[in-house]
């Protein structure tokens, strides 16, 4: 009866033991696995030496969740197959088969599709036909395939196979893009984000921080097969294309910025490496009206170039480069020279000959130039260069006016120069009785001039009657 008892109680244990896993689960140690997942793990042993000896849940590295197998990694165990069973592994998220000896992949391995987010068969010597599921195995060495070329609607590109949709997109993305000129499809987020490709197709594209200014439709395409997209940091203003709702957050204030203007910045920062680091709307002092650059001061910023799309600010009315690095400039500056109010160039280290649009560009570092000379039309003064034409009014203005005798052109008034071309002139409460005809001769020149507050009779010459005022007239006939 003790005996009966004793056995009993023992059976009893063991049933209440059995019961802590669900049924086709197994217990193993103080877990729970679900006895066809074991079962593949099992096939694998069995179909490779390189795995016997092992029990199913020690080889490679393993996550479970809920007692079903959702991570297995295999890479480099010298496996030579993957066992057909493998398309029972319903809950396996990312398989990695890196560096192995594998030459086929079973079709059972597309019942895994629906759940896997990532899979990693790499560094084998996998040979086509592949499995129905899968168009193309990237990085294999196919030395012993009989025959290999690339699957229609793929194209090769330095040894490997990409589709051929995917790499038009991304050369979409360039044309759209002068931050992106001279690139390739490949090129892209080398210097600045990241590009990923499975088997030939693309999956992660990060181009965050890199210049755009534009999306295309085209990126709709292969929108849908992306796992991961990023092009946050940029410049893109809306209307996006129409698959994305949301492109993280644009360089842009909630502003929009012309295009082409926002490019000419971009291309500083690229031929400049002193301000490689700057963002283009943080480049110097910046005034913008109507979404186009008004106003560029960028002096002091160490610039060595500027670039040839500096002809596409077309609205650009101030612009200053003084006390930079600058020994040449681009004739396309020229293109925009006749729209600028003001244009400082000063303390560079630019030499003769200059671009067209310039007779004289003063202010400069000549030390190392081979000819150091004013032009014609100029003349030296205090070692600058001044226009002879500017020089010469100041001195019928002076030869006219009793009241500034006896000096010399650079001294009467207030005087501002640009380039050496008088651009202010203040004459105001100089005891003037006369203005030269010669005025006329400089006056569209002159960003300003004023001579209130003098004595000077008419007839006024035609370019100033609108802005003579304020004369004491009481001594003219």
């Amino acid at each position: 009866m003790i005996l009966n008892k004793i056995f009993f109680l023992s059976l009893l244990f063991i049933l209440l033991g059995a019961a802590e896993c669900p049924n086709e689960f197994i217990q193993i140690d103080d877990g729970c696995y679900y006895k066809k997942n074991l079962d593949v793990l099992q096939d694998f042993i069995d179909v490779n030496k390189s795995l016997r000896g092992l029990e199913p849940q020690n080889i490679g590295i393993q996550e479970w969740e809920n007692g079903k197998l959702t991570y297995l990694y295999l890479r480099d165990h010298l496996i030579t197959m993957i066992p057909d069973s493998i398309g029972l592994l319903s809950n396996l998220n990312y398989l990695d088969m890196k560096d192995n000896k594998l030459t086929v992949i079973p079709n059972g391995i597309c019942s895994l599709y629906p759940n896997l987010t990532g899979i990693n068969l790499t560094n084998n010597s996998i040979c086509p036909p592949y499995p129905y599921c899968l168009d193309y195995i990237s990085q294999q060495n196919t030395k012993s395939c009989k025959s290999f070329k690339c699957p229609d609607e793929y194209i090769k590109i330095e040894g490997e196979c990409y589709n051929e949709e995917h790499i038009k997109v991304l050369q979409t993305i360039i044309a759209n893009n002068e931050s992106l000129n001279g690139l390739t499809a490949l090129d892209l987020g080398q210097d600045i984000g990241y590009q990923y490709w499975e088997n030939g197709k693309l999956i992660i594209l990060n181009l965050m921080s890199n210049g755009l200014t534009s999306l295309p439709e085209d990126i709709c395409r292969i929108y849908p097969e992306l796992k991961s997209f990023d092009v946050s940091n940029n410049f893109i203003c809306p209307p996006y294309p129409s698959c994305i709702a949301y492109l993280g957050k644009q360089q842009t204030d909630e502003k929009c910025y012309f295009k082409k203007d926002l490019q000419v910045l971009f291309d500083f920062i690229k031929l400049n490496p002193e301000i490689k680091d700057y963002q283009p709307l943080m480049l110097g002092h910046q005034i913008w009206k109507d979404n186009r650059l008004q106003l560029l001061h960028m002096d002091g910023l160490e610039i060595s170039n500027v670039p040839e799309s500096i002809q596409n600010l077309e609205r650009l009315e101030y612009l200053d480069l003084s006390n930079n690095k600058l020994e040449t400039l681009p004739e396309t500056l020229c293109e925009i020279y006749s729209n600028l109010i003001w244009i400082d160039l000063s303390d560079n280290y630019l030499c003769p000959s200059y671009v067209s649009c310039f007779d004289y560009i003063g202010q400069q570092n000549t030390e190392h130039c081979r000819y150091d000379y004013c032009p014609l039309g100029y003349k030296k003064y205090n070692d600058e260069c001044y226009s002879q034409k500017d020089l010469d009014v100041l001195q019928n203005i002076i030869d006219e006016n009793v009241s500034l005798s006896g000096r010399n052109p650079l001294e009467i008034g207030v005087q501002k120069w640009n380039n050496m071309r008088l651009d202010f002139l203040y004459l105001g409460v100089n005891e003037l009785t006369v203005i030269p005809e010669s005025i006329c001769e400089i006056y569209t020149n002159l960003s300003a001039i004023n001579i209130s507050r003098n004595k000077i009779c008419p007839p006024y010459p035609a370019c100033i009657k609108g802005i003579v005022s304020e004369q004491d007239t009481s001594s003219c006939p």
